[in-house]
């Protein structure tokens, strides 16, 4: 007999599936309790509590500010009371073409009802609506390297990347042990400035992500607001932050938000997919900098300032 939760997920997905516009907002928030909670990735900060603030001033501002919203549906994981669901949207421009973005959708539920909701959505992408996102090759790497099973050997993972996020020193301090924990044949895939980027090999995660993000942020962290299991998945629901240093010494602490997913191969880690609230972050980023980005080589995390336009 399927549990609650299952259950709850088929809804999802026949949400998610069969259902656009207004209908899809009505439908999903039919499923909260009256005691449940959202938030979003929104480029702010917000919290909404029971079904008709979250249908009112979420999901129905949501449709309704993009024609004919629907959603593509991706990967679904269900664990115990939890629900990850990756998407993309989309909606119709006047001019008569669809524009997209991406999504991550993370549900806690109790009794076959939602008591929480994270909608993570690719701000900018959302704010702009001018990208067409090719989802695919996440998608298939998410379904190739996921397992609805929790081995020892991923717990004794998990727990070592959880660890290193609040141990003391600097960011490569704390990041280096994590980076040295991946597989050889690794991948990531991370919503940036300029879209979905896919960094194919190990090579290419340490040096065009981690690499750069270390004399960019020297003091970055991530606060742990909530880790969740799904199988052999880490899902860090995050407060990152650090302080950024500008052009003339100016030093200006900023934080955001973002759900980190590590999929584990043993005590190791095999796929990283990274979606932040991108536009907060690039707010945040452009604010610290106040026009005089830092003289530092130019890599993914600089792209809010267009330096080869400089």
């Amino acid at each position: 007999m399927p549990s609650p939760t299952s259950e709850l997920a088929s809804h999802l997905r026949t949400i998610y599936t069969e259902t656009v516009g207004d209908q899809f907002a009505t439908n999903l928030a039919a499923l909260f309790g009256d005691e449940s909670w959202a938030t979003a990735f929104n480029g702010g900060d917000n919290r909404w509590y029971g079904p008709d603030e979250i249908l009112e001033q979420w999901l129905l501002p949501e449709t309704r500010k993009h024609p004919d919203y629907r959603r593509d549906l991706g990967p679904v994981w269900v664990t115990g009371t939890d629900i990850l669901i990756f998407s993309k949207v989309s909606c119709s421009l006047e001019k008569g073409s669809r524009v997209e973005w991406l999504a991550v959708d993370v549900y806690q539920t109790s009794g076959g009802k939602i008591v929480g909701a994270r909608f993570g959505n690719d701000t900018i992408a959302r704010q702009n609506l001018d990208r067409q996102i090719d989802a695919t090759g996440m998608w298939a790497a998410i379904e190739a390297s996921w397992s609805p099973v929790t081995t020892a050997a991923n717990r004794i993972g998990m727990k070592f990347v959880t660890d290193q996020k609040s141990a003391p020193g600097t960011a490569e301090e704390r990041y280096r042990p994590i980076m040295e924990r991946e597989t050889d044949d690794c991948e990531m895939w991370s919503w940036e400035v300029e879209g979905l980027k896919h960094f194919p090999d190990r090579e290419a995660v340490d040096r065009g992500f981690w690499d750069p993000l270390f004399p960019l942020i020297p003091d970055f962290v991530e606060a742990i607001e909530q880790p969740l299991i799904f199988g052999n998945a880490l899902l860090l629901v995050q407060n990152p932050g650090g302080t950024f240093t500008n052009a003339r010494g100016e030093r200006t602490f900023s934080a955001w938000y973002n759900l980190d997913i590590y999929v584990f191969e043993g005590d190791r880690v095999n796929r990283f997919f990274f979606a932040r609230d991108t536009l907060k972050d690039e707010t945040q980023m452009l604010a610290a900098f106040d026009g005089a980005p830092p003289n530092l080589p130019d890599s993914i995390h600089l792209a809010p300032f267009n330096l080869a336009d400089d």
